[in-house]
């Protein structure tokens, strides 16, 4: 029997293709190819091998996805970063402090075990003092310490805008980021690579850490331990902090929200507390008097004692300064409300220890006859500045169930009620 192959797809000659059909119904269905898998195997066809069927699986491409918020979080660290480095201008001449030289003149004199020679009239602090020692010591140029502090600056604006997006949304970080970027002193105080960016941005570290899904404590309580280590007005958040855990162990359940007793991990939050022995030594090594840090203000002032204030007179200048932010402090006082009312406890008490705590000790140290300089407000401005960013997050977020009753755009909407637009990009 003699059987003709012909190539396949090429009809029998002599034979119409449709002739098969003729007398019966044509297939009214057909077996769908998957898009994705293996391919059905071809009928009078042979098996491939296993090392060839690998080949012929469709893989689907991989594609890295970002969140929104993380994307536009980037987005405003890159325009930070291009507006500061324009008014900064790292690569030209620097603009550093005296408090930035004292700090690589402490790093030399801790590495080559010496003791200060005079008197510096500048507080230590010793995370400066590691971080401007290498900057300078790597190239010897103090622009790499300009250039250290320009990066840093748009970091604590982001970190600022990150923890106010997670509490009252993403029109609240906006206005953190563009509220703190526009504050004169603290971008002075950047110009001339200070500290207080840089316990800003730990104390915004610390607010994110504690204010996750799951508090990470070890996280906020290291934060708060390198805060110390720039600003020593760190101790007003980690006393404050010890006493909200004490009364959270004390006090009756009936008197605590949800009557959940603080874990045992929770106690991590006071490991700020170490950067005291840091700073002692640190002292000590380089003054013989490992409390110079305490002294460094009161022997100033005794040397220039027409430079100290009464309280009276300090009181006065703060009442002028803030007075003219009455704004801010309206908005500041919608966002107590807010966080009162939602019982946002981590935020509210930061900025209680960051704007009134603050003053508090301002006063402190006119009475003890101690210099004030307009820069020790610095601290109390940005949270005032924050804090008026959650107003306004406050204040626009109810807008968004307006928004939605009149049929606007979904994305619209979301925005103003402080919701992811999209969960991927």
């Amino acid at each position: 029997m003699f059987v003709q192959t012909l190539p396949l797809g090429q009809p029998i000659p002599g034979r119409n293709p449709a002739a098969a059909y003729q007398g019966t119904d044509r297939p009214k269905t057909r077996t769908p190819t998957p898009r994705y898998g293996r391919l059905p195997a071809m009928q009078n066809s042979e098996q491939l091998p296993a090392q060839d069927r690998s080949r012929t699986v469709t893989r689907t491409p991989f594609r890295h996805r970002i969140s929104e918020k993380t994307a536009i979080l980037v987005a405003m660290f890159a325009v930070g970063l291009v507006a500061v480095a324009i008014l900064y201008r790292p690569w030209s001449t620097p603009a550093i402090g005296f408090d930035s030289t004292a700090s690589v003149l402490f790093f030399d004199r801790l590495g080559a075990r010496q003791t200060l020679e005079a008197f510096v009239g500048t507080t230590p602090k010793p995370l400066m003092t590691l971080v401007y020692g290498l900057a300078f010591n790597l190239l010897h140029d103090w622009r790499l310490v300009s250039i250290v502090a320009t990066v840093e600056f748009p970091l604590m604006l982001t970190a600022a805008a990150a923890l106010a997006w997670r509490t009252s949304g993403p029109v609240a970080a906006g206005m953190a980021f563009f509220g703190l970027l526009g504050c004169q002193l603290l971008l002075l105080d950047g110009a001339l690579t200070y500290a207080n960016p840089w316990a800003i941005l730990f104390w915004a570290v610390a607010g994110l850490a504690l204010t996750a899904e799951k508090p990470r404590y070890g996280l906020a309580g290291l934060a708060l331990f390198l805060a110390t280590l720039a600003r020593a007005e760190t101790f007003l958040i980690l006393a404050l902090a010890a006493a909200v855990l004490v009364a959270w162990r004390a006090l009756p359940s009936r008197w605590i929200p949800g009557g959940a007793r603080p874990p045992m991990r929770a106690t991590l939050l006071l490991a700020g507390v170490l950067a005291l022995p840091v700073m002692v030594l640190h002292d000590w090594l380089l003054t013989s008097n490992g409390f110079f840090w305490l002294d460094v203000s009161a022997i100033a002032s005794r040397a220039d004692p027409s430079s100290v204030e009464t309280p009276l007179q300090v009181a006065r200048d703060l009442a002028r300064h803030y007075a003219e932010a009455w704004p801010l402090a309206l908005l500041a006082a919608v966002a107590v409300v807010d966080l009162v009312r939602r019982r946002r406890v981590v935020v509210l008490l930061g900025l209680i220890a960051c704007g009134p705590g603050v003053l508090a000790l301002l006063e402190l140290l006119a009475l003890r006859n101690v210099y004030v300089s307009y820069r020790y407000t610095i601290p109390a401005d940005a949270a005032l500045v924050f804090a008026a960013a959650l107003g306004v997050g406050a204040l626009v977020r109810p807008l968004g169930a307006i928004v939605r009753r009149r049929n606007l755009p979904r994305a619209l909407a979301r925005m103003a009620a402080g919701e992811r637009t999209r969960d991927r990009l």
